[in-house]
């Protein structure tokens, strides 16, 4: 793996052959030009107290508590994607995120939680996950699993070594938030776990954690990418890995991914990637050459100015690309609508 790693930067034909092996792997999960999306909702404020060095929503860069409160008004804006988008109901992958160290389903704020979910379910989109942080009771599983969720997401994030600069914490969460998966994978959810790329990791970290994501029994790897512009102070903390945070970086470690991931592992671009396309928009092509769904979010910035989804379609009409459904979540999942 780390002569592959090396190869590919030194050897213009070794890359190449690498990327062609990618786009060959990324095919066999979603059929060439095609693309499923992922649209998160974000149901806390700024302000999470597990304050992670790198987001810029950590209460010590928002300079507030959220309170690990959960909103009351998303749901209008669940409301108003379906609505403005009623061809993407049969098709998007909805996943709900809190901003805070987690929740049980005895949490004063649970119930809102639940809601939401049922909210998402009602609405007949196909597949719904949850970003909630660490989860330690295995009836909080079996309540989402009833109230409609589908599958956990966790990003690991990082490696061991890493953890502390990254995260700001020692490794334990980093094992509860294993534990969590565990848990949810052995009580009936599936999982999507990921990774975060750009935050100073050499060859063996990028190793690390691949053969980490292979471990697990992921339906899907999550990429994101570290992104200092929006934080002064993230910048500078982060400031020794900016030789990292360019466009061939993010293509040359998505090819790296791809290869080494299990073959039966779904391949996501998260957040972090509109900087870099806002600096190359062609990377976008070579992007969706490689991941077989996108992060929604990241992408509608696809030019440095914000975009609405709507211009996202006519791009990916521009370029030949149908969104489709994730057939390759569910074995007995086969979607009946595309998106040409």
């Amino acid at each position: 793996m780390k002569y592959f790693w090396e190869s590919s930067w030194k050897d213009t034909d070794f890359y190449n052959t690498a990327f062609n092996k990618a786009e060959q792997l990324r095919n066999n999960i979603t059929k060439d030009h095609t693309v499923a999306i992922r649209k998160t909702f974000n149901l806390s404020e700024p302000g999470c107290n597990v304050n992670c060095e790198f987001c810029s929503l950590a209460q010590k860069y928002v300079n507030v508590w959220n309170n690990d409160k959960i909103i009351d008004n998303d749901c209008v804006s669940i409301l108003d994607y379906s609505k403005n988008y009623p061809e993407l109901t049969n098709l998007s992958n909805i996943e709900l995120v809190l901003y805070r160290n987690g929740i049980e389903y005895d949490d004063i704020e649970y119930a809102r939680l639940r809601k939401y979910i049922e909210l998402v379910k009602s609405m007949n989109y196909p597949l719904i996950g949850g970003d909630f942080g660490v989860i330690s009771k295995k009836e909080t599983i079996y309540d989402l699993k009833e109230a409609g969720l589908d599958y956990i997401h966790n990003n690991i994030e990082t490696n061991g070594r890493l953890y502390p600069v990254v995260i700001g914490k020692n490794e334990r969460r980093m094992e509860k938030k294993m534990e969590t998966l565990s848990l949810a994978y052995e009580n009936g959810l599936d999982i999507t776990s990921g990774l975060l790329l750009g935050v100073g990791e050499n060859a063996d970290d990028l190793i690390e954690e691949i053969c980490t994501m292979r471990e697990l029994p992921a339906k899907r790897v999550n990429v994101n990418f570290m992104n200092c512009t929006n934080n002064e102070r993230i910048g500078k903390i982060f400031s020794h890995a900016s030789r990292q945070h360019t466009p061939e970086y993010a293509i040359h470690s998505l090819v790296f991914v791809r290869n080494y991931i299990r073959n039966d592992q779904s391949l996501i671009v998260g957040c972090g990637i509109n900087r870099y396309l806002s600096e190359n928009i062609s990377l976008l092509e070579k992007i969706l050459r490689i991941a077989d769904t996108i992060h929604l979010g990241s992408f509608t910035n696809i030019e440095g100015n914000s975009k609405s989804h709507r211009n996202l379609m006519e791009f990916l009409k521009k370029v030949e690309y149908e969104i489709v459904g994730h057939e390759y979540f569910f074995d007995n999942y086969k979607s009946a609508y595309r998106i040409k």
